[in-house]
């Protein structure tokens, strides 16, 4: 944990006022004020810099805390403020919320620029403080608690990744130009069979919470941290997505497919491989950044029988097939069988047709059928639904999910 400089004759302080109460307070040096040499290389390069933040904490955190995202306010007594120091973090670091579970937690940012213009600069400084405001409001909550109060800190907490997802997800969301971790997807487009929950730092999950606050609106992520162990007794990332998802047509007044995790996730990887087109919910900055999601394989003419034990889908994880089609209303079978039975109930699918335009058409999703080994999705493609592409979920997640990885499965379409 970085420390709060000592307080000197050179150390400037800015208060933040938001709402008529001092709820921040900017601690830093200046390059070329008072105070001995080593706190001056540290120190800002001038006061915008400085205001830069300021008014960034004085545009974000009453968003954060207003009736759109309604998270609550930071439980400040008296005359406390909560501190924000700006100094030099390295040639890496932008800046950190920093808690030890006992004191009032406090930012670090840095007093660096990372970009090549002021204006790249400034709205760095903006999604910087946004971020780590999360982070802030996140650290107050029992939910967050939970698993440092057992022990269990920083990267050794299981819900570290959610806890990164959900502050990349509101980075994104209120974006006003470019989204500066859009290119940390490039996992996320080129291996989309990896478990959400495989990166801690978020980036893989972070497109799933960006899609649910979209879907299901901004209060989604707070609601996440109002969860308590009566509530879910795991008190792990997945069981509270899965409890807020099926909370939300309630809370949300959204109507749902169905408000279960395992659908809500593939009715997610189904929307995440057409990023671009039209109908999509996901932010078409994400195609222009990293690309379309990679298709595993592609299929010309049928009828098709397939399998690869190289194309194994951990949970939460999928894979996409893209399928070339015969123009005419015939009606097409398509059937994905897994390997193992016991992965039957875990692997789901969808089916989108696609018009010679590239525009998304119907979406068909399998179903099980008595008697059938594995699940099933009958179309008739228009004379213009040339193209169908095919997702497979694998929707293992909470207790035993590791069973469920690296599933296998064939995939067959005939002509019926």
């Amino acid at each position: 944990m970085s420390s709060i400089p000592p307080i000197s004759s050179g150390l400037q302080r800015r208060p933040v006022q938001i709402g008529g109460r001092e709820i921040f307070e900017l601690i830093y040096f200046e390059r070329h004020g008072r105070g001995t040499v080593a706190s001056r290389i540290r120190g800002v390069t001038s006061e915008t810099v400085v205001e830069q933040y300021a008014v960034a904490l004085q545009k974000h955190y009453p968003l954060l805390c207003g009736a759109e995202f309604d998270w609550q306010q930071m439980n400040l007594e008296g005359n406390a403020q909560c501190v924000g120091v700006i100094e030099d973090l390295g040639s890496w670091m932008m800046g950190a919320a920093t808690t030890d579970g006992n004191s009032l937690p406090y930012l670090m940012l840095t007093s660096r620029c990372h970009e090549p213009s002021p204006e790249a600069a400034a709205k760095r400084r903006n999604d910087v403080v946004l971020h780590e405001l999360v982070h802030l409001l996140q650290f107050q909550t029992d939910t967050w608690q939970h698993w440092p109060k057992q022990g269990r800190w920083g990267t050794a907490d299981p819900n570290w990744w959610l806890h990164e997802a959900v502050a990349l997800a509101i980075e994104a969301e209120l974006a006003t130009d470019y989204v500066g971790w859009y290119p940390w997807l490039w996992n996320w487009t080129t291996s989309p069979q990896l478990s959400i929950e495989s990166d801690k730092n978020g980036s893989l999950a972070a497109p799933f919470l960006q899609y649910l606050i979209r879907r299901l609106g901004r209060s989604f992520a707070s609601a996440i941290y109002r969860l308590t162990p009566n509530e879910v007794p795991s008190m792990r990332a997945t069981d509270l997505l899965a409890r807020a998802i099926s909370d939300a047509e309630v809370r949300c007044s959204v109507s749902l497919r169905h408000p279960d995790m395992g659908s809500v996730f593939l009715e997610y990887c189904t929307d995440a491989g057409l990023v671009g087109t039209a109908s999509s919910i996901h932010d078409p900055a994400i195609e222009s950044s990293v690309g379309q999601r990679i298709r595993t394989e592609y299929f010309h003419g049928l009828p098709i029988d397939w399998s690869s034990r190289d194309a194994a889908i951990d949970h939460l994880g999928c894979r996409y097939f893209e399928f070339q089609l015969t123009s005419g209303r015939k009606l097409i079978a398509f059937r994905i069988i897994p390997d193992d039975s016991s992965s039957s109930m875990t692997l789901m699918a969808s089916l989108t047709l696609m018009h010679d335009s590239s525009n998304r058409g119907r979406t068909c999703f399998f179903q099980r059928e008595l008697g059938d080994p594995g699940i099933v999705c009958r179309v008739s493609p228009t004379q213009d639904e040339t193209r169908a592409v095919l997702t497979i979920a694998n929707v293992a997640f909470g207790r035993g999910w590791a069973l469920h990885d690296g599933a296998t499965f064939h995939i067959r379409a005939e002509v019926a």
